[in-house]
Protein backbone atom coordinates (compact mmCIF):
# COMPACT_ATOMS: atom_id res chain seq x y z
CA UNK A 1 0.00 0.00 0.00
CA UNK A 2 1.21 3.80 -1.35
CA UNK A 3 2.63 5.50 2.19
CA UNK A 4 0.58 7.85 2.25
CA UNK A 5 1.91 11.85 2.56
CA UNK A 6 1.78 14.01 5.57
CA UNK A 7 -0.20 17.52 5.50
CA UNK A 8 -1.19 19.69 7.55
CA UNK A 9 -4.87 19.83 7.28
CA UNK A 10 -7.56 17.69 5.36
CA UNK A 11 -10.97 19.33 4.74
CA UNK A 12 -14.20 17.11 3.59
CA UNK A 13 -17.18 17.88 2.72
CA UNK A 14 -20.45 17.06 0.57
CA UNK A 15 -19.60 19.01 -2.41
CA UNK A 16 -16.49 20.74 -2.98
CA UNK A 17 -16.80 24.02 -5.86
CA UNK A 18 -13.61 23.85 -7.66
CA UNK A 19 -14.41 27.11 -10.33
CA UNK A 20 -12.41 24.71 -12.50
CA UNK A 21 -14.20 23.94 -15.83
CA UNK A 22 -12.26 20.12 -15.83
CA UNK A 23 -13.20 19.34 -12.06
CA UNK A 24 -16.53 20.92 -11.96
CA UNK A 25 -18.24 20.66 -8.83
CA UNK A 26 -17.14 17.21 -6.63
CA UNK A 27 -19.44 15.33 -4.75
CA UNK A 28 -18.37 14.16 -1.35
CA UNK A 29 -14.98 16.30 -1.85
CA UNK A 30 -11.98 16.50 -0.02
CA UNK A 31 -9.13 19.22 0.45
CA UNK A 32 -5.58 18.55 1.33
CA UNK A 33 -2.91 21.73 2.80
CA UNK A 34 0.66 22.01 3.65
CA UNK A 35 2.22 24.74 4.73
CA UNK A 36 -1.06 26.99 3.85
CA UNK A 37 -1.07 25.91 0.82
CA UNK A 38 -3.14 23.21 -1.29
CA UNK A 39 -1.74 20.17 -2.71
CA UNK A 40 -4.70 17.95 -3.13
CA UNK A 41 -7.98 18.50 -4.21
CA UNK A 42 -10.37 15.52 -5.54
CA UNK A 43 -12.92 12.79 -4.32
CA UNK A 44 -12.32 12.02 -0.37
CA UNK A 45 -11.57 8.23 -1.54
CA UNK A 46 -8.37 9.49 -3.49
CA UNK A 47 -7.33 12.48 -1.05
CA UNK A 48 -7.96 10.42 2.00
CA UNK A 49 -5.63 7.47 0.64
CA UNK A 50 -2.93 9.63 -0.41
CA UNK A 51 -3.23 11.95 2.50
CA UNK A 52 -2.83 11.84 6.28
CA UNK A 53 -2.99 14.74 8.61
CA UNK A 54 -3.53 15.56 12.16
CA UNK A 55 -6.32 17.32 12.24
CA UNK A 56 -9.38 16.74 9.38
CA UNK A 57 -12.52 18.89 9.13
CA UNK A 58 -15.43 19.31 7.29
CA UNK A 59 -18.60 16.54 7.29
CA UNK A 60 -21.95 15.82 6.05
CA UNK A 61 -24.25 18.31 5.24
CA UNK A 62 -21.22 21.23 4.16
CA UNK A 63 -19.56 22.56 0.99
CA UNK A 64 -16.19 23.62 0.08
CA UNK A 65 -15.55 26.75 -1.68
CA UNK A 66 -13.53 29.25 -3.26
CA UNK A 67 -12.68 32.22 -0.71
CA UNK A 68 -15.35 34.83 -1.56
CA UNK A 69 -14.50 38.48 -2.11
CA UNK A 70 -15.91 41.82 -0.87
CA UNK A 71 -15.88 44.29 -3.66
CA UNK A 72 -16.68 47.45 -1.93
CA UNK A 73 -17.02 48.09 2.18
CA UNK A 74 -15.64 50.54 5.03
CA UNK A 75 -14.43 48.08 6.95
CA UNK A 76 -13.54 50.36 10.11
CA UNK A 77 -17.46 51.37 9.74
CA UNK A 78 -18.03 48.39 11.79
CA UNK A 79 -18.22 50.22 14.94
CA UNK A 80 -20.75 52.81 13.69
CA UNK A 81 -23.21 49.67 12.89
CA UNK A 82 -26.81 51.04 13.32
CA UNK A 83 -25.49 54.19 14.83
CA UNK A 84 -28.25 55.63 12.60
CA UNK A 85 -30.33 53.41 10.20
CA UNK A 86 -33.67 53.75 7.74
CA UNK A 87 -33.31 57.66 6.80
CA UNK A 88 -32.02 59.52 3.69
CA UNK A 89 -28.42 59.20 3.17
CA UNK A 90 -28.09 62.67 3.03
CA UNK A 91 -29.33 62.72 6.60
CA UNK A 92 -27.39 59.80 7.51
CA UNK A 93 -24.22 61.06 7.03
CA UNK A 94 -24.39 64.85 8.08
CA UNK A 95 -26.62 64.11 11.19
CA UNK A 96 -24.93 61.25 12.33
CA UNK A 97 -21.97 59.51 10.29
CA UNK A 98 -19.87 62.27 9.91
CA UNK A 99 -20.35 63.88 13.21
CA UNK A 100 -19.44 60.78 14.67
CA UNK A 101 -16.29 60.40 12.83
CA UNK A 102 -15.10 63.87 13.84
CA UNK A 103 -15.42 62.90 17.17
CA UNK A 104 -14.32 59.36 17.47
CA UNK A 105 -11.98 58.86 14.28
CA UNK A 106 -8.13 58.21 14.95
CA UNK A 107 -5.98 55.42 14.13
CA UNK A 108 -6.68 53.15 17.25
CA UNK A 109 -10.81 53.25 16.02
CA UNK A 110 -9.36 51.97 12.15
CA UNK A 111 -7.70 49.29 13.93
CA UNK A 112 -10.09 48.23 16.27
CA UNK A 113 -12.90 48.36 13.15
CA UNK A 114 -11.33 46.92 10.80
CA UNK A 115 -10.05 43.87 12.85
CA UNK A 116 -13.85 43.51 13.89
CA UNK A 117 -14.15 43.41 10.26
CA UNK A 118 -11.96 41.40 9.03
CA UNK A 119 -13.24 38.53 11.69
CA UNK A 120 -16.79 39.08 10.38
CA UNK A 121 -15.57 38.45 6.79
CA UNK A 122 -13.52 35.55 7.68
CA UNK A 123 -15.93 33.85 9.41
CA UNK A 124 -18.38 34.44 6.43
CA UNK A 125 -15.73 32.79 4.11
CA UNK A 126 -14.66 36.19 2.87
CA UNK A 127 -10.69 36.20 2.34
CA UNK A 128 -10.23 39.48 0.66
CA UNK A 129 -11.64 42.75 0.42
CA UNK A 130 -11.43 46.37 -1.12
CA UNK A 131 -11.83 48.95 1.64
CA UNK A 132 -12.31 53.48 1.10
CA UNK A 133 -11.98 55.09 4.40
CA UNK A 134 -9.30 56.68 6.51
CA UNK A 135 -5.57 55.81 8.05
CA UNK A 136 -5.50 53.02 5.60
CA UNK A 137 -1.89 51.93 6.21
CA UNK A 138 -3.31 50.75 9.58
CA UNK A 139 -6.16 49.06 6.93
CA UNK A 140 -3.47 47.18 5.60
CA UNK A 141 -1.23 46.26 8.50
CA UNK A 142 -4.19 44.25 10.21
CA UNK A 143 -4.82 42.72 6.63
CA UNK A 144 -1.44 41.59 6.52
CA UNK A 145 -2.07 40.76 10.51
CA UNK A 146 -5.23 38.24 9.62
CA UNK A 147 -3.53 37.22 6.36
CA UNK A 148 -5.80 38.62 4.06
CA UNK A 149 -5.96 40.12 0.77
CA UNK A 150 -7.15 44.02 0.27
CA UNK A 151 -7.36 46.63 -2.17
CA UNK A 152 -7.08 49.83 -0.10
CA UNK A 153 -8.47 52.82 -1.63
CA UNK A 154 -7.25 56.03 -0.81
CA UNK A 155 -10.10 58.22 -0.20
CA UNK A 156 -10.04 61.67 -2.36
CA UNK A 157 -12.95 64.03 -1.72
CA UNK A 158 -13.37 68.00 -1.21
CA UNK A 159 -14.19 69.10 1.71
CA UNK A 160 -12.06 68.73 4.68
CA UNK A 161 -12.23 65.88 6.70
CA UNK A 162 -10.43 64.56 9.98
CA UNK A 163 -7.08 63.26 8.50
CA UNK A 164 -7.41 66.04 5.50
CA UNK A 165 -7.74 69.39 4.31
CA UNK A 166 -8.48 69.26 0.70
CA UNK A 167 -8.80 67.22 -2.38
CA UNK A 168 -4.69 67.89 -2.87
CA UNK A 169 -3.68 66.35 0.96
CA UNK A 170 -6.30 63.42 -0.73
CA UNK A 171 -4.03 62.79 -3.63
CA UNK A 172 -1.09 63.05 -1.23
CA UNK A 173 -1.92 60.84 0.75
CA UNK A 174 -2.66 58.18 -1.80
CA UNK A 175 0.97 59.01 -2.83
CA UNK A 176 2.15 57.71 0.24
CA UNK A 177 -0.57 55.01 0.81
CA UNK A 178 1.00 53.92 -2.72
CA UNK A 179 4.77 54.00 -1.55
CA UNK A 180 3.97 52.02 1.69
CA UNK A 181 2.46 49.15 -0.38
CA UNK A 182 3.33 49.01 -3.85
CA UNK A 183 5.36 45.82 -3.10
CA UNK A 184 3.04 44.14 -0.90
CA UNK A 185 2.36 40.58 -1.89
CA UNK A 186 -1.01 40.58 0.14
CA UNK A 187 -2.09 44.57 -0.07
CA UNK A 188 -2.82 46.96 -3.24
CA UNK A 189 -3.05 50.30 -3.07
CA UNK A 190 -5.95 52.13 -5.25
CA UNK A 191 -8.01 55.48 -5.64
CA UNK A 192 -10.83 56.03 -4.16
CA UNK A 193 -12.56 58.75 -5.46
CA UNK A 194 -15.80 59.42 -3.01
CA UNK A 195 -18.74 60.12 -5.95
CA UNK A 196 -19.32 62.74 -8.20
CA UNK A 197 -21.28 65.10 -5.72
CA UNK A 198 -18.11 65.33 -3.35
CA UNK A 199 -15.39 65.45 -5.62
CA UNK A 200 -15.26 68.31 -8.09
CA UNK A 201 -14.59 67.68 -12.39
CA UNK A 202 -10.99 68.90 -11.58
CA UNK A 203 -10.48 66.43 -8.60
CA UNK A 204 -11.89 63.23 -10.68
CA UNK A 205 -9.63 64.13 -13.55
CA UNK A 206 -6.26 64.41 -10.44
CA UNK A 207 -8.00 61.28 -8.99
CA UNK A 208 -7.76 59.65 -12.82
CA UNK A 209 -4.56 60.88 -13.50
CA UNK A 210 -2.89 59.67 -10.44
CA UNK A 211 -4.12 56.08 -10.77
CA UNK A 212 -3.16 55.81 -14.31
CA UNK A 213 0.34 57.46 -13.38
CA UNK A 214 0.94 54.61 -10.54
CA UNK A 215 -1.33 51.70 -12.35
CA UNK A 216 -3.58 51.95 -9.44
CA UNK A 217 -7.35 50.79 -9.62
CA UNK A 218 -9.91 53.31 -9.32
CA UNK A 219 -13.25 52.95 -7.69
CA UNK A 220 -15.95 55.75 -7.16
CA UNK A 221 -19.48 55.34 -5.48
CA UNK A 222 -20.95 56.20 -9.24
CA UNK A 223 -24.98 55.75 -8.26
CA UNK A 224 -25.25 57.14 -4.46
CA UNK A 225 -27.07 60.44 -4.23
CA UNK A 226 -27.71 63.18 -1.92
CA UNK A 227 -31.51 63.12 -2.25
CA UNK A 228 -31.77 59.16 -0.88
Amino acid sequence: MPTRQEVDVLITADHLVTMDETLGVIADGAVAVRDNVIVGVGPQSEILSSFKAPDTYGGKGRAIIPGLVNTHTHAAMTLLRGIADDIPLKAWLEEHIWPAEKRWLDEEFVRDGVRLACLEMLLSGTVAFADMYFFDEVAGEVANEFGMRALLCSGIIDQPTKTTKDADDCLQNAEMLYERFKNDDMVRPAIGAHSAYTCSPDTLKKSALLARKRGMPITIHPVSYTHL
